[in-house]
């Protein structure tokens, strides 16, 4: 045998032995993955692509070369930012001094306007048209933007209805008038005419004079229809009621509100502001929405 060969078969043989070692010496890959089948241990899964979620107690840690653990980046995870929509839109005019928020009515034939102080502080007033607002500063200065059919005036709200037929964004309207709120504040002077509360009775006195009218004037009226009306609250010069019976959803109760119920009430006591029908017409047998 000549010297080169006798080199390979000491390189082979050399080659042999260490593959052996390896797949026989404790604590080795190769001995663990057989020592793992022989005990019926979990099976070697195929590996995972990168970026996989790994399942906790399955997946053995990865190793380096040397035998030592290798960190693993955990699955990158994309969370996605919570999304809130409001049931009634809301749109503030600026971020001026004086905050006022525009809150639209459903039909959007009127706005409240929500400002962050009072304007007429513990009482109400409503304005029918633009005659009936001389001597009250405020109420002259939105009547001057030809859109506003009516305005109410009650503490810390301004509600504002438009005129028929200028339905539409409230958005370039609201900007004018909060505008007018904002520099009528900023002027210091009364938002209403003082002299329009003189006489105004306390509110005691205002419950039985409007609980009076409701018994002789409103509820006969509407016992026809099996209806009646409550007296819920006095609050100032502001009122809310409530209709029942078959007033409830009735699609005639607006109607009855605004040309039986309020006017009976305003005729009895003039220095009346808000009036709220704080019924819920959803829940009647013919349900209407104002």
């Amino acid at each position: 045998m000549g010297i080169r060969s006798s080199i390979k078969e000491v390189v082979k043989a050399g080659v042999v032995a260490a593959a052996k070692r390896v797949f026989e010496e404790p604590g080795s890959t190769a001995s663990a993955v057989e020592r793992s089948s022989q005990a019926g241990s979990v099976p070697v899964r195929p590996r995972e692509p990168v970026g996989q979620a790994k399942t906790p107690g399955v997946d053995a840690p990865k190793t380096g070369t040397d035998g030592s653990a290798v960190a693993e980046r955990s699955p990158r995870t994309v969370r996605s930012p919570q999304v809130i929509v409001p049931d009634t839109p809301l749109m503030r005019t600026d971020e001026e001094r004086v905050s006022i928020v525009a809150r639209p009515s459903r039909d959007n034939r009127q706005c409240d306007f929500l400002i962050d102080r009072d304007v007429l502080p513990n009482l109400s007033w409503r304005f029918a048209d633009a005659d009936s607002a001389a001597g009250s500063p405020l109420a002259e200065a939105l009547f001057t933007h030809p859109e506003v059919a009516w305005i109410q005036i009650d503490q810390s709200v301004v509600k504002i209805a438009r005129r028929s037929g200028k339905e539409g964004d409230w958005r370039p309207l609201s900007q004018r008038i909060g505008t007018s709120i904002r520099t009528h504040i900023d002027s210091g002077i009364d938002a209403v005419d003082a002299s329009l509360f003189e006489g105004l009775p306390d509110e005691e006195e205002l419950v039985e004079q409007l609980q009076h009218v409701i018994d002789t004037e409103v509820n006969p009226g509407v016992a026809a229809h099996d209806g009646h009306v409550t007296l819920e609250q006095v609050r100032g010069n502001a009122v809310h009621v409530r209709m029942g019976g078959g007033c409830q959803g009735c699609s005639a109760a607006a109607l009855t509100l605004k040309f039986g119920i309020f006017t009976s009430f305003r005729n009895a006591v003039p220095q009346l502001g808000a009036i709220y029908d704080e019924t819920d017409h959803a829940a009647g047998l013919n349900p209407f929405h104002r």
